[in-house]
Formats: C-alpha cells, sequence, structure tokens
C-alpha cells in the first residue's frame, strides 16, 4: 500500500516551482527485504488555487453574514426604539395636553391676581418667582409638543453664513460668562439656502449651547459651513469633556440627560428637538465624540427644503 500523500513544492527543469502531492510505496524481494521505493508526484497546482478561491470566498461570505447580522440587529434596535418613541410620544403628548389646559387657567387666575399685587409687597418676590415657574412648565410642554410632532416651518430664502454668526453673537455674552470664545469658519461663497429660518437658528443655538456647556474654561468652540454639492455641512466642535461610549447612541433619545436639571435646563429635550426638526428638514445630525477629547456635532441639511410645503414654496417662486 502506498503511504498517506504528502504535499511538497517542487522544481521543474526550468526552475519554475508547482504544488505537489507525493506518494510512495516501498518494494521488496521475495524473502520481504527492501530493494526499492515507488514514489508518484501528481501536480495539485489547480486544486490549490481552487482551494484558496474557495476560502477566500468562504472568508467573504463570512464577512457579509456579519455585516448583515449587524445591519439586521441595528434595524431591529431601531425599530425598537421607534416604538418604544412612539408609545412614549403618545403619552407625553396626552400628559402635555392634560398639563396644558389646566395650566392656562392657572396663568389667567394668576394674572389677575397679579393685578392686586403691589410691587413692594413682601409677596413681591413669590409672585415673580410663581410667573417664572409657570413659564418653565409652559416652555416644558411646548418641547414636548415639538419632540413628538416636528412639523418644519415655511421656508425662505437667506443667506447661511450671516444666520450663524447671527447665532453666534446671540450666544457670545454666554460664552463670556464661562471665558469661552466661538470661533467661525466661513467659506469665501456665499451658501444661500431654502430652509426654514426659524427651526435652523434653534437646532444652532441648542447645539452651540451645548457645546458651551460641556466646555471648560479658557476653550475655544468652532463653527463651520461646507458646502457639498446640494447640501450643506454645519459642524460645531468643542474641547470639553466629551461623551462617553455607552452615551453616545442615547444623546438624541427624549429626556436623556447627563447635565443637572436647575438653572441649565437639563430636561433631555434639545437634541431630541433639533434632531427632529433637522429630519423634517430633509437632513440629520450626527456626532463624532470620545470621552474627555471633546465633541463635534454636524448638521446636514440640504440646501433646497424636500418637504411638501418647501416644494409648493418653490413652485411659487
Amino acid at each position: 500500500e502506498f503511504d498517506q500523500p504528502k504535499e511538497a513544492l517542487c522544481r521543474r527543469r526550468d526552475s519554475s516551482t508547482f504544488q505537489a502531492e507525493l506518494t510512495s510505496r516501498h518494494l521488496y524481494d521475495k524473502e520481504g527485504k527492501p530493494n526499492g521505493i515507488v514514489m508518484v508526484y501528481r501536480d495539485i497546482t489547480e486544486r490549490k488555487k481552487m482551494e484558496e478561491a474557495l476560502r477566500e470566498h468562504t472568508e467573504h461570505l463570512g464577512r457579509l453574514v456579519q455585516e448583515r447580522t449587524k445591519k439586521i440587529e441595528e434595524l431591529q434596535r431601531q425599530k425598537s426604539a421607534m416604538e418604544k418613541l412612539a408609545a412614549t410620544g403618545q403619552m407625553a403628548a396626552r400628559v402635555a395636553h392634560e398639563i396644558n389646559n389646566p395650566l392656562a387657567g392657572i396663568k389667567n387666575a394668576f394674572t389677575l391676581i397679579r393685578r392686586d399685587i403691589p410691587p413692594d409687597s413682601k409677596y413681591g418676590s413669590y409672585v415673580e418667582l410663581i410667573k417664572k415657574e409657570i413659564d418653565r412648565i409652559a416652555g416644558i410642554i411646548q418641547q414636548m409638543y415639538k419632540t413628538y410632532s416636528p412639523k418644519a416651518g415655511r421656508p425662505n430664502h437667506f443667506n447661511l453664513a450671516t444666520t450663524i454668526s447671527d447665532v453666534c453673537r446671540l450666544l457670545t455674552p454666554k460664552a463670556k460668562q464661562h471665558n469661552l470664545l466661538i470661533e467661525t469658519q466661513m467659506p469665501e461663497e456665499t451658501v444661500s439656502l431654502f430652509q426654514p429660518e426659524g427651526e435652523l437658528n434653534q437646532i444652532l443655538y441648542n447645539l452651540i449651547l451645548n457645546a458651551i456647556q460641556a466646555s471648560h474654561s479658557g476653550e475655544k468652540i468652532k463653527v463651520s459651513l461646507e458646502k457639498k454639492g446640494q447640501s450643506v455641512a454645519i459642524r460645531v466642535s468643542d474641547s470639553g469633556r466629551g461623551i462617553s461610549p455607552e452615551n453616545l447612541n442615547k444623546i438624541f433619545e427624549p429626556f436623556f440627560t447627563t447635565k443637572k436639571t436647575g438653572a441649565q435646563g437639563g430636561l433631555g429635550l434639545g437634541l431630541a428637538v433639533s434632531q427632529n426638526l433637522a429630519q423634517a428638514m430633509g437632513g440629520s445630525i450626527s456626532v463624532d465624540s470620545a470621552e474627555n477629547r471633546g465633541a463635534t456635532f454636524t448638521l446636514t441639511l440640504p440646501i433646497t427644503c424636500r418637504t411638501e410645503m418647501g416644494k409648493k414654496e418653490m413652485a411659487n417662486v
């Protein structure tokens, strides 16, 4: 019988090499003594090529399976999040509606009572506190409505760089309070947008305010604008505390916040409202961040509003 085959790299007379399968068999004389050996070489180059191709194909299929599995898991996660958001939204909208009605009554009654309380009354400070808290509750309810019923307003033509600069100027006093500098980088060419300017102002305000609250004294906040074909990218970058990996996928969820409740808000609706408004305008907000390495939020928007209202407005231009 032949021995188990072995593979070897063999050389031809022309010095070229090839993969071979070697089998051998010992020969014996009549007395049972070995007197020779038979060796058979078989060229297996093509078989090796097929095996390598099969291995690469198998690895490729494995990678595809992993990618598809990740996509399916991500879609399932998104579906679960959307179902959770829808259920939460229905409940939040109903709660907001139920609170809004009695709050309107309280506000009207308080307005009447307030008229009869002299400014120098010992209750004067309480009057202002009550008004402030009523307004705060009304603001929270309004934010809840915007979070779960985002609707982009009427679009208009405007110079995007001017709008960005206006929002930065509006927040400059706040930045100075924290010893921060807001630095803008705008392209030389004029970038005109046909979008709801009011909603864009709100998104930019939220993003820059978040950067201010996340930054350390003496740092810079950079706001840049870049035009990419038929879309624009507005980036707000800070060098602050950054976002931990476990929180990175949660920051756009309603009511998620790492801030303390109080004077700075901390309700956890700012980014959720901003993302929903951006999506209603045909765009999105993405984030690139690492803990203690700052964060960059990128708002991407089409130059022309893609909503039904935007199409109607364009048709009338």
